[in-house]
């Protein structure tokens, strides 16, 4: 049951469609049929504080105690906390999240309108700015349906210099 949330939380699915997954198998938690506010506190405490916090660990450990010939599995290792942490499947949604957009589904939004068609590991932070500072209105108005304290967010993260 819980490499199933997990896989749909790594996914980037809503808590709604998890609980109507679940329910839909018929799945129980303590022999009851889960409800909501379980997969709420799952997510976000199992793997979005819990899990993410032993990966973390995890990875300082590995820094301080090997060598630098697996920077690569470091970084694979890092990518995979956050991705378990926010509950986003890319790192392109993961680095819109960071930038201020501090919710899944905007994150989400976000990176399905700007069509970033970058490769997985290689999206990087200036470039998604650059990329947002390209159509600034067409962004707006993917934030228009969203509380206004996002498109403050767009507002300072486009007037941001970048590299």
């Amino acid at each position: 049951m819980l490499k199933d949330i997990a896989q749909l939380w790594l996914e980037g699915e809503s808590y709604s469609n998890i609980y109507t997954r679940l329910n839909l198998n018929k799945i129980k938690i303590s022999n009851k049929f889960c409800r909501i506010e379980n997969i709420v506190d799952i997510c976000e405490g199992g793997f979005g504080f819990d899990a993410s916090l032993t990966f973390g660990s995890l990875n300082e450990i590995l820094k301080s105690t090997i060598s630098d010939d697996i920077t690569d599995l470091l970084e694979r290792l890092g990518l995979l906390q956050k991705r378990i942490k926010y509950g986003l499947p890319s790192k392109a949604s993961i680095i819109i999240y960071e930038l201020g957009f501090t919710d899944r589904v905007i994150a989400l939004d976000l990176e399905q309108s700007i069509k970033l068609n970058i490769v997985f590991d290689l999206a990087k932070r200036n470039e998604i700015i650059r990329i947002l500072k390209t159509d600034i209105e067409l962004y707006n108005q993917v934030l228009a349906k969203y509380p206004t304290y996002f498109t403050v967010i767009l507002q300072e993260v486009t007037n941001r210099t970048v590299n």
